[in-house]
């Protein structure tokens, strides 16, 4: 058999190579990978297609600013942009139907790799199209590498919400580029403190940045989602041919005056990829000369630096990672002029969750012309009122500080030096630490005997760390069902149960529950029926959804059982204010038991607890158990045409939420939560109040599982939301 070989020249060989690299190239998703058309929403560095706009500190943002519809918008100043604002025109229609439509269309481009939940430290992306089908977290440096495609494209599907843990990085390598990376995500999006993040955020819910990190991209949200920011710097990426990676001093800014000898003055700076390692020097002469500040190792944001004891119009500040790459901050002035003093509380911070009971609390605060002596205030009520913890006499920025267990969502940190100069924080709050409570039924005892109809017997019971709040209930079948008996808000430790039921049965139970789900429950007792007595021994409510809710302007069935004789006739009553005044829905004779009778429920007007009480003509009573009538929706739709709203996020909670509302006028202000059996869980605020909006952060770790609903009483005027508390 005969063999031939064919060789290929070099210049041949090369050219196949080039030919069959150039087939690979674009017969790979990865690499042909269409850029999608965000349209006229491309020019936004945020932009949101429903919701509020909050910004806290100074943030930078570069590029437009939009929002589409009549909602607010908060922050700016002290917060700035250099593009245009857009809010509920036609501009802001436009870019969200360009965003909805980017959604639809990029969005949903076939997945070409699957990933997992998390997205963790040293994970690389290749240019193609990823996807979670959950929720999904990132964590420490996340790199994505373009292999000198300048042109590549990364779309990022993620099935759910998006969390970046603090510390996010994302770094860009071999020509990988901010504007080519695109990040779809169906539900919220959180970044963490000192994290960089990089490209474009098009999520369907809200986009919160918390303090001190950056977008190298857009934050975009449609249909509907707040953006909340918190000194944060973000900015359009448009880059897509020059260098990739960057460093930005942002503080201190071309033009700032800063006071020399200035302690605990701050440097700020974002950017992507930069080294962990960084040097960060001044300079008094536009760049000639350079002094060391310090070698810092730290994936942060900012540094807190001494001014030199100098002056100069011509201060410069220069920061360089380990990479080489450098940025440097505009030409600004060291002055000697006496510029009255400044502080700034740095912790606790505004929504910090502090444990009640902690010891050695480092309290932090920056500032300029301080004294050493200065002393520490404590208020719990949001600032009306006020309590000395302690003093210092250092020139230190730290103070230790045993917090009290006093359980506050309004609490806040005052610090005043012996000049007057004074620094607050913002609201946080302290949380009760963990404490098992217990309750144990004493009376009625395990195996008692009790005569049907008895009127006020004492349920005896003894407690710890339970709340005053408590809930009693009966059951005459071992648990399987149970009536109310009567709720409490007082540290007795008896109940009167007015009407002992008159039915025969071995199974009795009495349980008792307080506000934080603590339950006592009796041993079983015997209930023995007495002849010729009678009582009302249950109600019940139909037409109630699984929330113990029902509409406005429907029909509720009331009916209840009894035992013989209570009378001729029952009277049937309703309360919408807690038990405190009733009203009479009708009088029903007495027939065979049960009776019923029904109730059409308030025509508008969102009300809980509400309550059924039955009457007999010789004195028997019961009441229902405790129910709440009209939407969250109806409410928001009465009050919103008068200025008023109140909502909360995020939405279900676990550990913390933040409660918003708006005033129209200075109103006094009461802001209460309640459990889904409308028990009183506690008051929020209780003060005045100007007109405005404002966000009180709320603690729910020491809520249990459940529905929640919150009532801000403004004048006249109530409004109510709801909340779901997760573990």
């Amino acid at each position: 058999m005969t063999h031939s070989t064919t060789r290929l020249s070099g210049r041949m060989m090369a050219a196949c190579l080039i030919a069959c690299l150039s087939i690979l190239l674009t017969s790979s998703g990865a690499f042909a990978q269409t850029r999608p058309n965000l349209g006229t929403a491309s020019t936004y560095a945020i932009f949101t297609g429903g919701g509020a706009i909050n910004n806290t500190g100074l943030s930078v943002l570069v590029g437009d600013v939009g929002q589409d519809g009549a909602y607010s918008f908060n922050g700016f100043p002290p917060g700035t942009y250099t593009g245009t604002l857009n809010r509920n025109n036609g501009a802001s229609a436009l870019a969200k139907a360009d965003l909805i439509t980017a959604q639809t269309v990029d969005g949903s481009v076939a997945c070409g790799t699957v990933l997992g939940v998390g997205i963790v430290d040293g994970q690389s992306f290749d240019p193609g199209v990823y996807c979670s089908g959950a929720a999904t977290t990132t964590t420490g440096h996340i790199t994505f590498n373009a292999h000198g495609n300048a042109s590549a494209i990364f779309i990022v599907k993620i099935g759910g919400e998006l969390s970046a843990n603090s510390g996010t990085h994302i770094l860009l390598a071999n020509n990988a580029r901010a504007a080519n990376i695109y990040w779809f995500v169906d539900g919220a999006v959180t970044v963490h403190d000192s994290s960089s993040f990089v490209g474009t955020i098009i999520a369907n819910g809200a986009i919160t940045f918390l303090g001190q990190s950056s977008l190298n991209g857009r934050a975009l949200v449609a249909p509907a989602g707040a953006i909340n920011i918190s000194a944060n710097n973000m900015s359009v990426s448009t880059d897509t041919g020059s260098a990739a990676n960057n460093l930005t001093v942002v503080k201190p800014a071309s033009g700032d005056t800063i006071l020399r000898g200035a302690l605990n003055d701050t440097i700020s700076w974002r950017g992507t990829g930069i080294a962990r390692v960084k040097t960060l020097q001044y300079s008094l002469d536009s760049g000639a000369t350079w002094t060391t500040i310090a070698t810092i190792t730290n994936d942060s944001l900012a540094y807190s630096w001494h001014v030199p004891d100098t002056t100069s119009t011509k201060a410069m500040v220069r920061i360089t990672d380990t990479n080489n790459m450098r940025g440097v901050s505009g030409i600004f002035t060291i002055s000697s002029s006496k510029k009255p003093g400044s502080m700034v509380v740095v912790h606790p911070k505004t929504g910090e969750v502090i444990t009640g009971g902690m010891q050695n609390y480092q309290i932090n605060w920056s500032g300029t012309g301080l004294a050493s002596q200065k002393t520490f205030a404590l208020s719990l009520d949001g600032g009306s009122t006020w309590a000395m913890i302690g003093s210092s006499s250092t020139d230190g920025f730290t103070y230790s500080w045993n917090v009290p267990d006093t359980a506050s969502a309004l609490a806040m940190i005052s610090i005043t030096d012996s000049n007057g100069i004074m620094g607050q924080s913002g609201i946080f709050t302290i949380s009760h630490k963990t404490i098992v409570g217990s309750i144990i039924v004493v009376h009625p005892a395990a195996g008692e005997v009790i005569a049907g109809g008895m009127q006020n017997y004492q349920i005896v019971f003894s407690t710890v760390n339970a709340t005053q709040q408590k809930f009693l209930e009966y059951s005459l079948d071992g648990g399987a069902n149970w009536s109310f008996i009567g709720s409490m808000k007082s540290d007795a430790l008896s109940y009167t149960w007015a009407n002992v039921p008159n039915v025969a049965t071995t199974q009795a139970l009495v349980r008792i529950t307080d506000a934080n789900g603590v339950t006592g429950t009796s041993g079983l007792f015997s209930i023995t029926m007495t002849q010729g007595v009678g009582s009302i021994n249950s109600i019940l409510l139909s037409g109630l959804n699984n929330n113990n809710n029902i509409g406005n302007n429907q029909t509720l069935g009331i009916s209840w059982t009894f035992t013989p004789d209570i009378g001729t006739s029952v009277t049937v009553e309703y309360s919408l204010d807690n038990s405190t005044t009733w009203n009479t829905i009708g009088t029903v004779p007495v027939t065979t038991s049960p009776n019923s009778t029904t109730w059409q429920t308030s025509s508008i007007g969102y009300h809980n607890p509400v309550y059924i009480r039955v009457i007999s003509t010789e004195g028997m009573t019961a009441t229902s158990f405790p129910f709440s009538i009209g939407s969250n929706a109806s409410v928001f739709s009465e009050a919103s045409q008068n200025g008023y709203s109140v909502s909360n996020y995020p939405n279900p909670a676990r550990e913390q939420t933040t409660i918003s509302f708006v005033l129209p006028v200075e109103s006094d202000v009461t802001l209460t939560i309640t459990d889904e059996l409308g028990r009183d869980v506690g008051t929020i605020v209780k003060q005045r109040f100007n007109s405005g909006t404002y966000a009180v952060p709320f603690n729910t770790s020491m809520l249990m599982p459940g529905v929640y609903d919150y009532m801000l009483q403004a004048g006249t005027t109530r409004i109510a939301g709801r909340m779901n508390v997760i573990k």
